[in-house]
């Protein structure tokens, strides 16, 4: 029979299954913005929901212990973040028959919970199902953390900037979900004799770190498609497929290139993209990439910073400039970050910018 009788931890996760709902049914009714990410973060903020609705109709009597899929969740966790980081990550990718291969496990666990019950008889059955689950997680947790290092690379073939564009925010939180799954799962690895003593206090603190967590995947979720306007050119292994670029048209390409960054210094645009410069030179983006990997030996990114770090250097150390600050030659070279640009300055000069004009000055 229910027993209607709600703790601190089942009240917390009530609020979890509201903003869960809330969350989806937002994404949903976004018709102009029906993307293949929104329906992935829908995915997830509903899986969040439905985890902790199961526990709450257990906690609360409607559902027995053979009802319980939280190893089913698990399961789904790992594949549902990794596609939310693939999404984020590739504006232009779509949804592929082989991408349900990654919930089969997922399926395989309902199917035989429904069948046996519950799967969790014995502390020997939990400690085993729970490595099972961190292990599914932690793999997925990682092919994640590769998918967003890739994206950097990207970032650096397409783009000048990239300090606005980089997902520093979506590493810390694989890492603050990396804890939340260890302190979750280390229940498993404690007695259960002494589960009364430690048991709501255990759970209240999961339940807060995941409410943080939704509402923190779906803040930054939204507010990032919106940063990444263009499209991207296709990873390293596949950015020159149809690029039928001989030798002539890349001498030329280059020509006009090396005229055009002399003559119009597009570099000094904070904003100047692969496609931008593309546009000015009338070439593709996919050949431009090609000749400045290919003949420059660098990306775009650092191609770009070579020119701004020189014209940086100019102004450091032209005597009659001495009255700008370094942030103001840093946004006059194109620069948006100051750490960037220090960044940057240091790796190509050896020093920081401060200590190159004092440098210079000793010249002189």
């Amino acid at each position: 029979m229910p027993k209607f009788s709600f703790s601190i931890a089942d009240l917390i996760g009530l609020i979890i299954i509201y903003q869960s709902l809330f969350f989806t049914l937002n994404l949903y009714l976004q018709k102009k913005k029906q993307t293949s990410f929104n329906r992935i973060l829908s995915a997830f903020t509903a899986l969040f929901g439905l985890n902790f609705l199961n526990i709450l109709l257990i906690n609360q009597g409607i559902l027995n212990q053979d009802q319980n899929f939280g190893l089913v969740y698990g399961l789904l966790y790992g594949p549902v973040f990794y596609f939310y980081t693939l999404f984020l990550t590739d504006k232009g990718r779509k949804f592929q028959q082989k991408d349900g291969l990654h919930v089969l496990p997922a399926v395989f666990i309902f199917l035989l919970i429904l069948l046996a019950g519950n799967l969790i008889q014995s502390e020997n059955s939990l400690f085993l199902l729970t490595l099972m689950v961190l292990g599914h997680i932690f793999y997925y947790l990682g092919k994640a953390f590769v998918a967003i290092r890739n994206f950097r690379y990207l970032l650096k073939d397409n783009f000048s900037e990239i300090e606005s564009r980089r997902l520093s925010w979506l590493r810390s939180l694989i890492l603050s979900i990396s804890f939340i799954i260890l302190f979750a799962g280390l229940e498993a690895f404690l007695p259960l004799q002494y589960a009364s003593l430690y048991g709501d206090i255990y759970f209240i603190l999961i339940s807060l770190f995941s409410l943080m967590i939704i509402n923190f995947m779906f803040y930054k979720g939204l507010q990032y498609p919106e940063i990444l306007k263009d499209q991207l050119i296709p990873p390293p292994k596949e950015k020159y497929q149809g690029s039928n670029l001989d030798k002539s048209q890349a001498k030329g390409i280059l020509k006009k290139l090396d005229a055009c960054m002399k003559e119009e210094k597009p570099y000094l645009n904070e904003e100047l993209s692969i496609k931008d410069l593309a546009e000015m030179l009338e070439v593709s983006s996919k050949n431009l990439s090609r000749v400045i990997n290919e003949q420059k030996g660098m990306n775009f990114f650092d191609y770009i910073n070579h020119y701004r770090i020189e014209e940086a250097c100019d102004l450091l150390k032209n005597r009659s400039r001495s009255e700008l600050r370094i942030n103001e030659i840093m946004y006059q070279v194109g620069f948006r970050s100051k750490s960037t640009f220090n960044q940057v300055f240091k790796n190509k000069m050896g020093m920081t910018p401060n200590a190159y004009r004092g440098s210079q000055q000793k010249k002189s």
